[in-house]
């Protein structure tokens, strides 16, 4: 049985939350809270603890980030953030203190969209329960001991003619941020990312998110752009990114493994267009998005990359690539930045 508390300020969203989820046999709600600070004492008082929490951002007394950030540092819990889907800033800095996901509340007005949204929720409480979250506290991470790496053996390839593409889901958003932030100026591979997000979720708060902490551009990709060097591409949502040559294709079809887009797509045109050139990347998410698409990269000679379980936030999408038998190197998030810089820079 999975045991959820639900904290939000408005009586009759709790009372919807908590009705939407009690109609699942395998979820019971042990609880409620009208802000933060009930939230926290709950977790203190009650003997019985919940497996996820589902917590709106605008609360009185203390509000969703004081929550999260609160909750992520002295008792880890999964957070999934419900509310009105209006500040895209709000989702990033969310999910920088720690949430995992966010989602669509439902609304008095919204009643036509409560099955579609309810089946959304129950499904992402089922799914997000199961992830071990970490502590959030800086300076008190683990040091992480370095994997031997295997020795490149592909021919030489000018670093300019590579094309590295990405594949996250939840937990995605921190991950590629750390991530490009270990990335220097004269980055010279052009980078395309798939990063699954919600329905309603606004890629230009992510883009604009990092573009204040990164050094290299970044910025949507467009349908029928030449990618160019040391620049990263985020697919807008629900559309397959796509890459002939150097050109950016968009693709409408049918979403694969309930996916759209598809890191697998990307991830088999950049094998077709650029074979041995090709660098594949799997980090944190629940599936396994990324798997089929790097057998193709590694078949085309291409190298391929997963994150390690002790970093990923869910480890499903680079178990689940790194169960092909196709994948490289499985490297800590700290050392994928300076691997790609040793490769492309360092090295040449």
């Amino acid at each position: 049985m999975i045991k959820v508390l639900v904290v939000d300020d408005s009586p009759l969203a709790r009372e919807m939350i908590t009705t939407i989820l009690n109609t699942d046999s395998e979820i019971k709600v042990i609880g409620q809270a009208s802000n933060g600070k009930e939230a926290i004492e709950f977790l203190k008082n009650n003997p019985e603890k919940p497996d996820i929490i589902t917590c709106d951002i605008q609360m009185p007394v203390m509000n969703g980030f004081e929550t999260i950030e609160y909750i992520m540092a002295f008792n880890p819990i999964p957070i999934l953030i419900v509310t009105v889907l209006n500040k895209d800033e709000n989702f990033m800095k969310a999910l920088k203190l720690g949430a995992l996901d966010i989602i669509q509340k439902p609304a008095p007005d919204s009643w036509t969209d409560l099955p579609k949204i309810g089946m959304e929720l129950i499904e992402k409480v089922k799914l997000l329960s199961r992830v071990n979250v970490v502590v959030h506290l800086g300076g008190k991470r683990k040091a992480r001991q370095k994997e031997k790496r295997k020795t490149i053996t592909t021919k030489p390839i000018p670093p300019e003619e590579r094309v590295i593409g990405i594949a996250s889901s939840t937990g995605g958003p921190t991950t590629l941020l750390r991530l490009f932030k270990t990335l220097p100026t004269n980055f010279p591979a052009p980078i395309l990312v798939v990063q699954h997000m919600s329905e309603g979720f606004f890629i230009k708060g992510l883009i604009e998110w990092f573009k204040n902490s990164i050094k290299l551009p970044i910025k949507k990709a467009e349908e029928g752009e030449i990618i160019k060097q040391g620049h990263i591409y985020v697919s807008p949502i629900n559309i397959h990114l796509k890459l002939k040559g150097k050109t950016i294709i968009f693709d409408y079809s049918e979403p694969v493994k309930n996916q759209k887009p598809s890191a697998d797509i990307l991830f088999k045109s950049i094998a077709e267009s650029h074979k041995e050139k090709s660098i594949g990347i799997v980090l944190t998410g629940i599936g396994s998005d990324g798997a089929d698409g790097i057998i193709q990269i590694k078949k085309a000679g291409g190298i391929t990359i997963a994150q390690d379980e002790e970093t990923s936030t869910v480890f499903g999408m680079p178990k689940a690539a790194i169960e092909t038998g196709c994948v490289d190197h499985v490297l800590p998030l700290t050392e994928i930045g300076t691997f790609l810089t040793e490769l492309l820079i360092e090295n040449e």
